[in-house]
Protein backbone atom coordinates (compact mmCIF):
# COMPACT_ATOMS: atom_id res chain seq x y z
CA UNK A 1 0.00 0.00 0.00
CA UNK A 2 2.96 2.23 0.32
CA UNK A 3 4.77 1.68 -2.48
CA UNK A 4 1.52 2.42 -4.35
CA UNK A 5 0.45 5.73 -2.51
CA UNK A 6 3.78 6.74 -3.54
CA UNK A 7 3.36 5.92 -7.25
CA UNK A 8 -0.13 7.46 -7.25
CA UNK A 9 1.37 10.60 -5.64
CA UNK A 10 4.22 10.98 -8.62
CA UNK A 11 1.43 10.10 -11.35
CA UNK A 12 -0.73 12.87 -9.48
CA UNK A 13 1.74 15.61 -9.05
CA UNK A 14 2.46 16.64 -12.55
CA UNK A 15 -1.45 17.37 -13.77
CA UNK A 16 -1.54 19.11 -10.44
CA UNK A 17 1.39 21.42 -10.98
CA UNK A 18 0.39 21.89 -14.41
CA UNK A 19 -3.22 23.03 -13.59
CA UNK A 20 -2.25 25.26 -11.30
CA UNK A 21 0.25 27.41 -13.18
CA UNK A 22 -1.94 27.45 -16.03
CA UNK A 23 -4.71 28.98 -13.89
CA UNK A 24 -2.11 31.11 -12.45
CA UNK A 25 -0.90 32.48 -15.54
CA UNK A 26 -4.56 32.71 -17.17
CA UNK A 27 -5.01 35.26 -14.45
CA UNK A 28 -1.84 37.43 -13.69
CA UNK A 29 -2.91 39.60 -16.16
CA UNK A 30 -6.16 40.72 -14.42
CA UNK A 31 -3.70 40.86 -11.34
CA UNK A 32 -1.47 43.59 -12.65
CA UNK A 33 -3.06 44.58 -15.72
CA UNK A 34 -3.51 48.50 -16.28
CA UNK A 35 -6.24 50.63 -18.23
CA UNK A 36 -10.04 51.51 -17.72
CA UNK A 37 -11.31 49.61 -14.81
CA UNK A 38 -8.48 47.59 -14.11
CA UNK A 39 -8.40 48.98 -10.14
CA UNK A 40 -11.51 47.53 -9.57
CA UNK A 41 -10.25 44.08 -11.40
CA UNK A 42 -7.03 43.98 -9.59
CA UNK A 43 -8.20 43.20 -5.95
CA UNK A 44 -9.96 39.95 -7.70
CA UNK A 45 -7.08 39.15 -9.81
CA UNK A 46 -4.43 39.07 -6.29
CA UNK A 47 -7.35 37.39 -4.25
CA UNK A 48 -7.85 34.32 -6.92
CA UNK A 49 -3.60 34.30 -7.46
CA UNK A 50 -3.27 34.43 -3.81
CA UNK A 51 -6.02 31.96 -3.30
CA UNK A 52 -4.84 29.50 -6.42
CA UNK A 53 -0.98 29.60 -4.71
CA UNK A 54 -2.00 28.80 -0.95
CA UNK A 55 -4.10 25.75 -2.06
CA UNK A 56 -1.68 24.25 -4.70
CA UNK A 57 0.73 24.80 -1.37
CA UNK A 58 -1.27 23.00 1.14
CA UNK A 59 -2.20 20.05 -1.23
CA UNK A 60 1.10 19.25 -2.42
CA UNK A 61 2.85 19.89 0.66
CA UNK A 62 1.17 20.81 4.30
CA UNK A 63 -1.53 17.75 3.53
CA UNK A 64 0.91 15.19 2.51
CA UNK A 65 3.01 16.24 5.73
CA UNK A 66 0.14 16.11 8.15
CA UNK A 67 -1.24 12.90 7.01
CA UNK A 68 2.38 11.27 7.58
CA UNK A 69 2.92 12.39 10.99
CA UNK A 70 -0.81 11.41 12.01
CA UNK A 71 0.13 7.82 10.75
CA UNK A 72 3.48 7.60 12.42
CA UNK A 73 1.87 8.29 15.31
CA UNK A 74 -1.30 6.01 15.20
CA UNK A 75 1.06 3.72 14.16
CA UNK A 76 3.41 3.48 17.30
CA UNK A 77 -0.01 3.43 19.26
CA UNK A 78 -1.08 0.13 18.10
CA UNK A 79 0.76 -2.90 19.28
CA UNK A 80 3.80 -5.00 17.85
CA UNK A 81 3.49 -8.38 16.94
CA UNK A 82 6.22 -11.36 17.06
CA UNK A 83 7.91 -10.31 14.35
CA UNK A 84 8.13 -6.82 14.82
CA UNK A 85 5.21 -5.71 12.24
CA UNK A 86 2.11 -3.67 14.22
CA UNK A 87 -0.83 -6.12 14.21
CA UNK A 88 -4.30 -6.18 16.35
CA UNK A 89 -5.08 -8.28 18.95
CA UNK A 90 -7.79 -11.18 18.34
CA UNK A 91 -8.73 -14.28 19.77
CA UNK A 92 -7.57 -17.59 18.37
CA UNK A 93 -10.50 -20.48 19.55
CA UNK A 94 -8.58 -22.67 21.44
CA UNK A 95 -5.73 -20.32 22.72
CA UNK A 96 -6.01 -18.49 25.80
CA UNK A 97 -5.82 -14.96 24.93
CA UNK A 98 -3.18 -12.28 24.81
CA UNK A 99 -4.11 -9.03 27.13
CA UNK A 100 -2.27 -6.03 25.46
CA UNK A 101 -1.59 -2.88 27.36
CA UNK A 102 -2.79 0.53 25.68
CA UNK A 103 0.24 2.75 24.88
CA UNK A 104 -0.33 5.70 26.30
CA UNK A 105 -1.33 8.72 23.62
CA UNK A 106 1.24 11.47 24.34
CA UNK A 107 -0.35 14.12 22.05
CA UNK A 108 -3.59 13.82 23.62
CA UNK A 109 -1.83 14.52 26.50
CA UNK A 110 -0.18 17.43 25.20
CA UNK A 111 -3.41 18.99 23.91
CA UNK A 112 -5.15 18.53 26.98
CA UNK A 113 -2.24 20.63 28.33
CA UNK A 114 -2.27 23.12 25.55
CA UNK A 115 -5.82 23.85 25.70
CA UNK A 116 -5.78 24.33 29.91
CA UNK A 117 -2.89 26.55 29.20
CA UNK A 118 -4.58 28.69 27.12
CA UNK A 119 -7.45 29.47 28.98
CA UNK A 120 -4.81 30.25 31.94
CA UNK A 121 -3.13 32.76 29.57
CA UNK A 122 -5.96 34.04 29.09
CA UNK A 123 -6.58 35.65 32.57
CA UNK A 124 -2.93 36.58 32.44
CA UNK A 125 -2.00 40.45 32.94
CA UNK A 126 0.28 41.64 30.15
CA UNK A 127 0.82 45.41 31.70
CA UNK A 128 4.32 46.12 32.00
CA UNK A 129 5.08 47.95 35.06
CA UNK A 130 5.68 51.70 34.17
CA UNK A 131 9.19 52.68 35.81
CA UNK A 132 10.00 56.78 35.41
CA UNK A 133 13.03 56.55 33.04
CA UNK A 134 16.30 57.78 34.24
CA UNK A 135 18.23 60.33 33.28
CA UNK A 136 21.89 61.09 33.54
CA UNK A 137 22.45 64.24 35.70
CA UNK A 138 25.39 66.23 35.16
CA UNK A 139 27.57 66.77 39.04
CA UNK A 140 27.25 70.37 39.08
CA UNK A 141 25.41 72.77 37.20
CA UNK A 142 26.53 76.54 35.72
CA UNK A 143 24.71 77.89 38.38
CA UNK A 144 25.88 78.02 42.29
CA UNK A 145 26.21 74.57 44.08
CA UNK A 146 24.47 76.37 46.97
CA UNK A 147 21.68 77.64 44.89
CA UNK A 148 18.22 75.69 45.65
CA UNK A 149 16.88 76.81 41.89
CA UNK A 150 17.13 73.07 40.09
CA UNK A 151 14.64 70.29 40.67
CA UNK A 152 13.23 67.58 38.89
CA UNK A 153 9.95 68.44 36.89
CA UNK A 154 6.55 66.74 38.06
CA UNK A 155 3.56 66.93 36.34
CA UNK A 156 0.91 69.99 37.55
CA UNK A 157 -1.59 70.16 35.08
CA UNK A 158 -4.09 69.79 37.63
CA UNK A 159 -3.53 72.94 38.80
CA UNK A 160 -6.08 75.76 37.44
CA UNK A 161 -4.87 77.80 34.51
CA UNK A 162 -7.22 80.51 34.64
CA UNK A 163 -8.68 83.17 32.59
CA UNK A 164 -5.03 84.58 32.08
CA UNK A 165 -6.06 86.75 28.94
CA UNK A 166 -7.74 89.25 31.03
CA UNK A 167 -4.52 90.65 32.01
CA UNK A 168 -5.14 92.69 28.98
CA UNK A 169 -8.22 94.53 30.41
CA UNK A 170 -10.12 94.25 26.99
CA UNK A 171 -13.93 93.42 26.85
CA UNK A 172 -13.64 91.99 23.26
CA UNK A 173 -10.97 89.77 23.65
CA UNK A 174 -12.94 88.68 26.81
CA UNK A 175 -16.14 87.70 24.50
CA UNK A 176 -14.38 86.35 21.96
CA UNK A 177 -12.51 83.98 24.06
CA UNK A 178 -15.89 83.11 25.77
CA UNK A 179 -17.75 82.82 22.72
CA UNK A 180 -14.78 80.43 21.54
CA UNK A 181 -14.69 78.22 24.26
CA UNK A 182 -18.85 77.77 23.60
CA UNK A 183 -18.61 76.98 20.03
CA UNK A 184 -15.52 75.31 19.13
CA UNK A 185 -16.10 72.16 17.30
CA UNK A 186 -12.70 70.52 18.08
CA UNK A 187 -13.38 71.55 21.94
CA UNK A 188 -16.29 69.72 21.51
CA UNK A 189 -14.61 67.09 20.27
CA UNK A 190 -12.32 66.78 22.79
CA UNK A 191 -15.32 67.17 25.87
CA UNK A 192 -16.56 64.29 23.72
CA UNK A 193 -13.26 62.20 23.85
CA UNK A 194 -13.10 62.38 27.47
CA UNK A 195 -16.59 61.25 28.23
CA UNK A 196 -15.66 58.47 25.99
CA UNK A 197 -12.61 57.25 28.09
CA UNK A 198 -14.49 57.89 31.36
CA UNK A 199 -17.25 55.85 30.39
CA UNK A 200 -14.96 53.23 28.98
CA UNK A 201 -13.02 52.92 32.15
CA UNK A 202 -16.44 52.63 34.33
CA UNK A 203 -17.78 49.68 32.22
CA UNK A 204 -14.27 47.80 32.29
CA UNK A 205 -14.00 48.58 35.99
CA UNK A 206 -17.20 47.44 36.43
CA UNK A 207 -16.39 43.98 36.05
CA UNK A 208 -15.12 44.21 39.51
CA UNK A 209 -18.18 44.14 40.91
CA UNK A 210 -21.21 42.13 40.83
CA UNK A 211 -23.49 41.68 38.17
CA UNK A 212 -27.05 41.02 37.57
CA UNK A 213 -28.63 40.47 34.71
CA UNK A 214 -32.20 39.58 33.89
CA UNK A 215 -34.29 38.45 30.48
CA UNK A 216 -37.76 37.95 30.39
CA UNK A 217 -39.61 35.84 27.61
CA UNK A 218 -43.41 35.20 26.96
CA UNK A 219 -43.91 32.31 23.98
CA UNK A 220 -47.18 31.11 22.56
CA UNK A 221 -47.42 28.01 20.99
CA UNK A 222 -50.21 26.32 19.10
CA UNK A 223 -50.02 22.56 18.67
CA UNK A 224 -52.71 20.86 16.38
CA UNK A 225 -53.46 16.74 17.11
CA UNK A 226 -52.16 14.23 14.54
CA UNK A 227 -49.94 17.26 13.18
CA UNK A 228 -52.92 17.95 10.91
CA UNK A 229 -53.55 21.88 10.81
CA UNK A 230 -57.09 21.55 10.01
CA UNK A 231 -57.62 19.69 13.30
CA UNK A 232 -58.20 21.33 16.83
CA UNK A 233 -55.49 22.02 19.12
CA UNK A 234 -54.00 22.68 22.00
CA UNK A 235 -52.29 26.75 22.70
CA UNK A 236 -49.22 26.23 25.23
CA UNK A 237 -47.93 29.55 26.87
CA UNK A 238 -44.22 29.65 28.44
CA UNK A 239 -42.90 32.40 30.45
CA UNK A 240 -39.11 32.23 31.29
CA UNK A 241 -37.34 34.73 33.80
CA UNK A 242 -33.58 33.50 33.42
CA UNK A 243 -31.45 35.66 36.28
CA UNK A 244 -27.67 35.72 35.64
CA UNK A 245 -25.26 36.78 38.33
CA UNK A 246 -21.39 36.91 37.87
CA UNK A 247 -18.81 38.27 40.28
CA UNK A 248 -15.24 38.63 40.48
CA UNK A 249 -13.42 40.28 43.12
CA UNK A 250 -9.48 41.41 43.56
CA UNK A 251 -8.97 38.56 45.70
CA UNK A 252 -10.08 35.57 42.94
CA UNK A 253 -8.22 38.36 40.51
CA UNK A 254 -5.27 36.01 40.56
CA UNK A 255 -3.76 37.54 37.49
CA UNK A 256 -4.29 40.79 37.85
CA UNK A 257 -6.13 40.61 34.27
CA UNK A 258 -9.57 42.62 35.51
CA UNK A 259 -7.18 45.12 37.74
CA UNK A 260 -4.96 46.06 35.33
CA UNK A 261 -7.68 46.22 32.54
CA UNK A 262 -9.28 49.28 34.87
CA UNK A 263 -6.47 50.85 35.25
CA UNK A 264 -5.34 51.09 31.61
CA UNK A 265 -8.69 52.66 31.09
CA UNK A 266 -8.62 55.16 33.65
CA UNK A 267 -4.74 56.30 32.20
CA UNK A 268 -6.27 56.43 28.97
CA UNK A 269 -9.06 58.92 30.83
CA UNK A 270 -6.75 60.74 32.62
CA UNK A 271 -4.31 60.80 28.94
CA UNK A 272 -7.80 62.15 27.12
CA UNK A 273 -8.52 64.43 29.79
CA UNK A 274 -4.92 65.83 29.59
CA UNK A 275 -5.41 66.20 25.48
CA UNK A 276 -8.63 68.11 26.34
CA UNK A 277 -6.54 70.63 28.38
CA UNK A 278 -4.58 70.95 25.47
CA UNK A 279 -6.93 71.86 22.80
CA UNK A 280 -8.61 74.56 25.06
CA UNK A 281 -4.79 76.21 25.98
CA UNK A 282 -4.38 76.33 22.18
CA UNK A 283 -7.90 77.59 21.48
CA UNK A 284 -7.28 80.58 24.16
CA UNK A 285 -3.44 81.19 22.60
CA UNK A 286 -4.46 81.22 19.33
CA UNK A 287 -7.81 83.37 19.45
CA UNK A 288 -5.98 85.93 21.70
CA UNK A 289 -2.91 85.45 18.54
CA UNK A 290 -4.99 86.36 15.79
CA UNK A 291 -6.71 88.96 18.06
CA UNK A 292 -3.64 90.82 18.31
CA UNK A 293 -2.69 90.63 14.86
CA UNK A 294 -5.69 92.09 14.27
CA UNK A 295 -4.84 94.68 15.94
CA UNK A 296 -1.12 95.02 14.66
CA UNK A 297 -2.71 95.41 10.87
CA UNK A 298 -5.44 98.05 12.63
CA UNK A 299 -2.71 100.41 13.58
CA UNK A 300 -1.07 99.35 10.22
CA UNK A 301 -3.98 100.79 8.09
CA UNK A 302 -4.64 103.36 10.18
CA UNK A 303 -0.76 104.49 9.65
CA UNK A 304 -1.34 103.39 5.65
CA UNK A 305 -4.57 106.10 5.58
CA UNK A 306 -2.19 109.01 6.71
CA UNK A 307 0.28 108.02 4.67
CA UNK A 308 -2.37 107.95 1.51
CA UNK A 309 -3.33 111.17 2.60
CA UNK A 310 0.18 112.69 2.88
CA UNK A 311 0.86 111.49 -0.44
CA UNK A 312 -2.49 112.97 -2.41
CA UNK A 313 -1.14 116.56 -0.50
CA UNK A 314 2.02 115.64 -2.40
CA UNK A 315 0.75 115.19 -5.65
CA UNK A 316 -1.68 118.29 -5.56
CA UNK A 317 1.32 120.21 -4.68
CA UNK A 318 3.30 118.96 -7.00
CA UNK A 319 0.35 119.42 -9.96
CA UNK A 320 0.63 122.90 -8.88
CA UNK A 321 4.08 123.69 -9.36
CA UNK A 322 3.97 121.75 -12.65
CA UNK A 323 1.16 124.39 -13.57
CA UNK A 324 2.86 127.15 -12.69
CA UNK A 325 5.86 126.39 -14.72
CA UNK A 326 8.27 125.44 -11.74
CA UNK A 327 7.68 122.25 -11.58
CA UNK A 328 9.02 118.79 -13.51
CA UNK A 329 6.75 115.85 -14.87
CA UNK A 330 9.30 113.24 -13.39
CA UNK A 331 8.53 114.74 -9.98
CA UNK A 332 4.75 114.95 -10.47
CA UNK A 333 5.10 111.33 -11.80
CA UNK A 334 7.79 110.12 -8.79
CA UNK A 335 4.28 111.62 -6.61
CA UNK A 336 1.81 109.37 -8.35
CA UNK A 337 3.78 106.30 -8.16
CA UNK A 338 4.45 106.94 -4.53
CA UNK A 339 0.26 107.35 -4.11
CA UNK A 340 -0.56 104.24 -5.57
CA UNK A 341 2.31 102.16 -3.84
CA UNK A 342 0.44 103.23 -0.89
CA UNK A 343 -2.97 102.65 -1.96
CA UNK A 344 -1.95 99.04 -3.19
CA UNK A 345 -0.24 98.32 0.55
CA UNK A 346 -3.45 99.64 1.86
CA UNK A 347 -5.20 96.80 -0.43
CA UNK A 348 -2.67 94.04 0.71
CA UNK A 349 -3.40 95.18 4.59
CA UNK A 350 -7.07 95.31 4.22
CA UNK A 351 -6.78 91.66 2.59
CA UNK A 352 -4.80 90.65 5.74
CA UNK A 353 -7.67 91.87 8.24
CA UNK A 354 -9.95 89.76 6.54
CA UNK A 355 -7.90 86.73 6.47
CA UNK A 356 -7.45 87.80 10.20
CA UNK A 357 -11.39 88.11 10.98
CA UNK A 358 -12.44 84.67 9.05
CA UNK A 359 -10.10 82.71 10.98
CA UNK A 360 -11.49 84.37 14.74
CA UNK A 361 -14.57 83.46 13.51
CA UNK A 362 -13.86 79.80 12.58
CA UNK A 363 -12.26 79.70 15.90
CA UNK A 364 -15.76 80.94 17.73
CA UNK A 365 -17.80 79.13 15.69
CA UNK A 366 -19.27 81.84 13.82
CA UNK A 367 -19.77 81.99 9.97
CA UNK A 368 -17.61 84.21 8.73
CA UNK A 369 -20.22 86.21 6.65
CA UNK A 370 -21.72 87.43 10.18
CA UNK A 371 -18.80 87.55 12.06
CA UNK A 372 -17.04 90.76 12.37
CA UNK A 373 -14.28 92.15 14.99
CA UNK A 374 -14.00 95.94 15.55
CA UNK A 375 -10.55 97.96 14.87
CA UNK A 376 -8.49 96.97 17.79
CA UNK A 377 -6.17 99.67 19.69
CA UNK A 378 -2.98 98.03 21.16
CA UNK A 379 -1.99 100.93 23.10
CA UNK A 380 -4.81 100.87 25.90
CA UNK A 381 -4.07 97.56 27.16
CA UNK A 382 -0.45 96.45 27.06
CA UNK A 383 0.66 94.00 30.10
CA UNK A 384 3.65 94.06 31.65
CA UNK A 385 5.79 90.82 30.71
CA UNK A 386 8.35 90.18 33.60
CA UNK A 387 11.94 89.62 32.98
CA UNK A 388 11.69 85.91 34.06
CA UNK A 389 9.36 83.22 34.55
CA UNK A 390 9.73 80.59 36.14
CA UNK A 391 10.93 77.14 35.06
CA UNK A 392 7.94 75.64 36.92
CA UNK A 393 5.63 76.75 34.29
CA UNK A 394 6.73 73.92 32.33
CA UNK A 395 5.11 71.27 34.66
CA UNK A 396 1.84 72.62 33.68
CA UNK A 397 1.96 71.87 30.22
CA UNK A 398 -0.55 69.14 29.63
CA UNK A 399 1.33 67.44 26.77
CA UNK A 400 3.89 66.68 28.97
CA UNK A 401 1.12 65.18 31.80
CA UNK A 402 -0.28 63.28 28.84
CA UNK A 403 2.79 61.85 27.64
CA UNK A 404 3.47 60.60 31.19
CA UNK A 405 0.30 59.13 31.94
CA UNK A 406 0.66 57.08 28.21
Amino acid sequence: PKDAMIEAGRARLRPILMTAVSTIVGILPIAIGFGAGAESRRPLGVAAEGGMITSTFLTLFVIPVVYVLFSRRKKKSLPLQSNGEVGIAVNVPGEPSVKKEKTPSRWRNSLCLLIAGAFLLSGCSLRPVYDRPSVKMPAQWKAPQDSDFWKIAQPQDHLPKGSWWTIFNNQDLNRLEDLAVANNQNLKSAIAGVMQARATARVVSSVRYPSVGVDPSVQRRWESEGGNFLSEGETTDTFSLPLDLSYESDFWDFWGRVRSLSEAGWAAASAEQAAFQTVLLTLNADVAYYYFQLGAVDQELFILEETIGLRRDAVDLVSRRVEAGIGKELDLNRAKTELAQAQTTRVDAQRRRAELENALAVLCGQAASDFSVDPVALDDFVPTVPVSVPSSLLERRPDVARAERL
